[in-house]
């Protein structure tokens, strides 16, 4: 403690408690410190400071919860930090007008503290001084102040109305954030600088002018304020930040000015009653989630000047009828347009070369898409579920169609795939149940599983490489578990540019054929053979070095399989439930034979050369009485011992001729999965 000794100021000061006693404050006492006057604070109803004093320090009055009144002496130039913290009982303080420095916090958590006056000679309001003064409902500026800190008014719930000095240049972090009821805000023309958060959580406020003179607008500067409708963005910034308006419920317009080169991530996110966006000429980049679930969003036109659109940027905007991404926009992130369910045409610019992941999934409505000719991949469920889209052109410099690209497009009814085209993912075209014909250029070197699952009325299907042709009289639709014979009758035309007309069969026909193969399954495969002569060879051209998982999994009437000398490797599964096989011949080369490979084959004879190092111990599981063919010495004849398979000692036989292209070299996995199931051949008539 501190004294002075003028004769002008001996008044003591005093303490008022509760039951009426009093006790006094040294006249000379010209700084207040912590726990300096009194220990039990929570006795204490009033204090008035002695004339002398001229500080009051840190801390000094803090958690002096009942206190409703103090009396601070006209000397007083300095209030430090949290000195009236939690005062949650002092309804009203009048601060001397010589008062120049507020320390942060000084009044933090006074929840009872009904209106303040800024003495003329503060210059800035410190962080955190009034925050959480629920009661808090007027405030007068000192005209010099030119600074508000970082959550100096932070949940200030019954602040209704700010009016700001015009020497304000700059906002702090969330500085006003959470105040629920404040209405209206005048910002100071000259401010410059608003931080972030610096107005979020303002449920009441309406409206919102930001001068020309801001250049720095805050990230979640006005999130969550649910009642603004009305919004003015000044000519000083250049970048909406990350998250400036999201969850503005009832924000309907916006317009964004010339200077506004970006809109950052989540700038309009959940503004759910956003029907137009007025976008300037210098617009560059649109971020992430930039509009997401803007429901009512309408109008929208994307400048020249746009170069990126974000991921997720315009997902779940249910209303946007038409998308033109403009040429110079070279970057689109996925799902940009994702469930968009009223767009009903979508054109893609000229310098975008790969359509991304979801693109325009789920877009219901979206009858044509046009994709520029630059694009060399489409990515994965790019256009899935777009079951409206009834033609959509694909690009001629295009390699890659991504996994689900355009599963379940019921309306698809011709696509023409181009010579550049190497590769098309598993269900890419899923449940394109429209699609009639496919013809794989000559580069197709991948197709993978399920890739035309479920294709109903597909009735043909072209290999250019070699012309194989397989023509269905009902539906192909492979991997479908529940067709019957009537649905999988198929031929196959090897270097035929010119299609045999298919007759079709009488229903009863369909049922005879069934009958003869119930009885081949039931260990009667020769009475079957002759009469309904099952399709049942399938030639595989060189160069293929593995069967993948599945490859050939339940074709049940595939009898004779022609492996290239190329083959390494025969994966899990490969010939599982091929039921009406007898005879493999694994050709020289190969080395490794998968897990449960020949489940359920009724062999009778395998010839497995010395070049097989691996065979899994599970790999004949269910296949019963058949003979291994090996020569002496080989892994496959110590296998054959340990397993207890009967064995000869032999050479491997030749095959020499193919079907498939030569340009595959990789089957994917279960792609020929029941494809040949009850699949029957007729004889050829040429």
């Amino acid at each position: 403690m501190s004294t002075n000794n003028d004769n002008n100021q001996k008044i003591n000061g005093k303490i008022i408690f509760f039951d009426g006693h009093e006790q006094s404050i040294p006249y000379d006492t010209t700084e207040i410190t912590k726990n300096e006057l009194y220990k039990a604070t929570q006795d204490i109803n009033e204090i008035i400071l002695p004339p002398a004093t001229v500080k009051i320090g840190a801390r000094a009055f803090s958690w002096y919860r009942n206190m409703k009144k103090i009396t601070i002496p006209k000397n007083v130039v300095s209030i430090g930090e949290g000195a009236f913290n939690r005062c949650t009982a002092l309804k009203e303080i009048l601060l001397p007008e010589g008062l120049r420095s507020i320390g942060p916090w000084a009044f933090y958590a006074c929840e009872n503290l009904q209106s303040i006056v800024i003495p003329r000679e503060i210059e800035r309001i410190d962080e955190e001084t009034f925050l959480g003064c629920k009661s808090l409902s007027n405030i007068v500026f000192s005209e010099k102040v030119d600074n508000i800190g970082n959550k100096a008014f932070f949940g200030c719930l019954s602040l209704r109305e700010l009016t700001l000095p015009v020497a304000v240049a700059d906002i702090g972090d969330d500085a006003f954030s959470g105040c629920r009821n404040l209405e209206s805000i005048t910002l100071s023309p000259n401010l410059t600088y608003i931080g972030d958060g610096a107005f979020s959580g303002c449920e009441k406020l309406r409206a919102v002018r930001i001068p020309d003179a801001v250049t720095n607008l805050g990230e979640n500067l006005f999130e969550n304020c649910s009642s603004l409708e009305d919004v003015t963005i000044g000519g000083g910034a250049s970048v909406l930040s990350k998250k400036i308006f999201s969850n503005c419920g009832l924000l309907t317009y916006i317009n964004i000015p010339e200077n506004i080169k970006t809109i950052g991530a989540s700038a309009f996110e959940n503004c759910e009653s956003l029907f137009e966006v007025n976008i300037s000429e210098n617009l560059i980049a649109i971020g992430d989630a930039a509009f997401r679930n803007c429901d009512s969003l309408e109008k929208l036109h994307f400048p020249e000047s746009l170069r990126s659109i974000g991921t997720s940027a315009f997902e779940d905007c249910e209303a946007i009828a038409t998308v033109f991404i403009p040429d110079n926009v070279t970057q689109i992130g996925e799902k940009a347009f994702f469930a968009c369910g009223n767009i009903v045409t979508g054109i893609v610019g000229k310098s975008v070369t790969r359509i991304p992941e979801d693109l325009f999934g789920r877009c219901v409505r979206l009858m044509s898409a046009r994709i520029a000719d630059q694009v060399t991949e489409i990515g994965d469920r790019a256009y899935a579920q777009c079951c409206s889209l009834h033609n959509i052109n694909i690009p001629s410099h295009l390699e890659k169609i991504g996994d689900s690209a355009f599963e379940e497009c019921a309306m698809l009814q011709n696509v023409v795939f181009p010579y550049a085209l190497a590769s098309i993912g598993a269900f890419a075209f899923s449940q394109c149940r429209s699609l009639d014909e496919i013809i794989f250029p000559k580069n197709v070197k991948e197709i993978g599983a399920y890739a035309f699952e479920k294709c109903a009325t597909l009735t043909e299907v072209r290999f250019e490489s070699a012309w194989n042709i397989v023509r269905t009289e009902r539906p192909l639709i492979p991997g479908d578990e529940d067709m019957t014979s009537e649905d999988f009758l198929i031929r196959c035309f090897k270097n035929s540019s010119e299609l045999e007309s298919i007759l079709r069969r009488e229903r009863r026909e369909a049922r005879r054929r069934e009958k003869l193969l119930a009885k081949q399954k039931k260990g009667n495969p020769a009475e079957a053979s002759a009469d309904s002569k099952p399709y049942n060879e399938m030639r595989i051209p060189e160069g293929l070095q593995v069967l993948q998982e599945g490859v050939f999994s339940y074709c049940i009437n595939l009898m004779k399989v022609e492996l290239p000398v190329t083959l390494r490797y025969i994966e899990n599964y490969a010939f599982r439930g091929c039921s009406a096989m007898t005879k493999l011949v694994i050709p020289d080369g190969t080395l490794s034979i998968g897990e449960r490979v020949f489940e359920g084959c009724r062999l009778e004879d395998v010839f497995i050369p010395a070049s097989v190092t691996d065979i899994a111990e599970d790999a004949f599981m269910g296949a019963k009485r058949f003979t291994m063919h090996t020569p002496r010495g080989s892994y496959a004849a110590d296998y054959a011992k340990r397993n207890r398979i009967p064995y000869v000692y032999s050479d491997i036989p030749k095959y020499r001729s193919s079907l498939i292209p030569r340009t595959i070299r990789s089957i994917r996995v279960r792609g020929w999965k029941r494809t040949f199931k009850n699949m029957f051949k007729k004889k050829n008539n040429r």
